[in-house]
């Protein structure tokens, strides 16, 4: 989306014309898009580009397809090592023990990564850790919100 004319705030920010928000939707993944609602201060004017339209657009400039496929990473790989660093940080302030396990080994940090860019992660942190085997029980402080 752009602004052509008006004030509105997305997020904690405040936007104004000529402002663009939205370019995740080039993002497969779901997971790493922003699902941020802007709310109008004024009267608001937006030019809104579905990604179709994007696609048949770029057709007629293939030279730019190399450009936005390297944007396209850059803002994937951001977006997913800031979201995996804050489960990290998260997890480890549940129990820093089974952070440190979860860390040590590659097979189950694999496993943590992929969840985390999967939406899953609650699911990682409820899986049956405890040692007594039942079923479903939390990792240590864990909560299931």
């Amino acid at each position: 989306c752009i602004i052509r004319r008006g004030v509105c705030i997305i997020g904690n920010r405040v936007r104004v014309e000529g402002d663009v928000w939205g370019e995740d939707m080039l993002l497969s993944n779901i997971v790493l898009r922003e699902r941020l609602i802007a709310k109008a201060l004024n009267f608001l004017s937006v030019l809104l580009l579905h990604y179709e339209d994007l696609v048949e657009g770029m057709g007629n400039f293939p030279d730019s397809w190399d450009k936005l496929r390297k944007h396209t990473l850059r803002m994937a790989s951001r977006k997913a090592v800031l979201m995996i660093a804050r489960a990290a940080r998260e997890m480890k302030a549940l129990d820093g023990a089974d952070f440190e396990k979860v860390m040590s080994d590659s097979k189950t940090r694999a496993d943590f990564y992929q969840s985390v860019l999967e939406g899953t992660v609650q699911d990682f942190l409820w899986q049956d850790s405890e040692p007594d085997g039942h079923a479903g029980s939390p990792k240590s402080g864990a909560s299931p919100s």
